[in-house]
């Protein structure tokens, strides 16, 4: 069974820049730090059929509070957070900028 999520209408599924565990300095952070520090980026992995502007491989800019996150394994089964790849699924009216500008 192929349990692959596959965003609706103006939905789209976006792989979300990690953050660095290390900064410049060579000093690493603990795990705690990094959900203050999450990035705010991200790159469409998906689109519903009814987004207009923009399209899988763009990197986008999205706010603190949007959308939901995901944990999947590759087939897309939803698993916990240690064994599985963070997805972020919103509408493409909560993402802010397109990083890079229009391709």
């Amino acid at each position: 069974m192929n349990n692959k999520m596959v965003p609706l209408f103006n939905r789209m599924k976006i792989l979300p820049d990690e953050v660095e565990l290390k900064t410049k300095s060579g000093l690493v952070l603990p795990t705690s730090a990094k959900a203050s520090e999450r990035k705010l980026t991200g790159t469409i992995v998906g689109v519903g059929n009814q987004v207009e502007y923009l399209k899988e491989g763009e990197r986008i800019l999205f706010g603190e509070y949007a959308g939901f996150k995901r944990y999947e394994d590759e087939e897309g089964n939803e698993v916990s957070e240690h064994k599985g790849t963070r997805y972020m699924y919103m509408n493409e009216s909560d993402a802010i900028a397109i990083v890079g500008g229009w391709k």
